[in-house]
């Protein structure tokens, strides 16, 4: 490929990143209100107006409006453009990791749907289907690409198997609920991308994260307290991922 045409690529892999976190950041908004993610057009909080198309361009649209909804001069959420921009990073690692187009296109795609679904379990405890189906997409584009579809079929199985068994060992020690059913349904996407042999590092990652923040934030931990497991997930998936696209895994 030509270095123009490297250029062009990355530029509109960046752009898909961008638009990507966008709709990241609407689906975990959209949750929180119990609204639908695919159904409604975009408002501003505080008017309830109508975004217009033309203000719906990710990152431009936030600088030229200073911020601000054009209809009722309301200052926006810095969060819409924190998410966003967090989207095209997923495409710069995508493209900095990533060996060739198919790889960069699939990691992209697997990081967002890990985006997504990290801000809707931070902001609302919930996993929603259609991000964990599109992590189970893309854990198989991205597991094919690295170790073949069978060993990523297979550690899919194997995750999620693992994952449910372990939920139901609590329940019936406990006689309560201790896994979230979206947590399982991540493993699919998450260990079709690590293979059977990266399972073991998700779970540690994801345990080990959960204790560091637990501890940095000095918080009482009982038998009861509901833990966001998908954000730790999603951060340990993102980690195996890097480590496996570099031949550290």
């Amino acid at each position: 490929m030509s270095v123009p045409g490297d250029l062009i690529f990355a530029v509109w892999l960046m752009a898909l990143g961008a638009v990507g976190g966008s709709a990241m950041g609407a689906c975990a908004d959209r949750l929180k209100a119990g609204r639908s993610w695919v159904r409604g057009r975009s408002a501003c909080e505080d008017c309830a107006h109508p975004i217009a198309s033309a203000d719906l361009v990710p990152i431009v649209s936030f600088l030229r409006l200073k911020g601000q909804c054009r209809n009722c001069h309301a200052a926006l959420p810095g969060r819409l453009l924190a998410v966003e921009i967090a989207g095209v990073l997923c495409a710069v690692l995508a493209l900095v990791v990533a060996q060739g187009p198919a790889a960069q296109i699939a990691g992209t795609v697997f990081l967002l749907s890990l985006l997504g679904l990290f801000l809707c379990d931070l902001r609302t405890m919930r996993l929603p289907d259609v991000l964990t189906g599109a992590l189970a997409i893309a854990g198989l584009w991205v597991g094919a690409l690295a170790h073949g579809l069978a060993n990523a079929a297979l550690a899919a199985i194997i995750g999620v198997a693992a994952f449910y068994a372990l939920a139901a060992g609590y329940r019936f020690l406990r006689g309560r609920e201790g896994l979230g059913q979206g947590d399982i349904k991540m493993m699919a996407g998450l260990s079709a991308m690590a293979g059977p042999l990266g399972i073991p590092w998700l779970t540690l990652l994801a345990a080990l994260s959960a204790l560091i923040v637990t501890a940095v934030r000095n918080e009482p931990m009982s038998a009861t307290s509901r833990v966001p497991l998908g954000c730790y997930l999603a951060v340990a998936g993102a980690a195996v991922w890097v480590a496996t696209s570099v031949g550290l895994l």
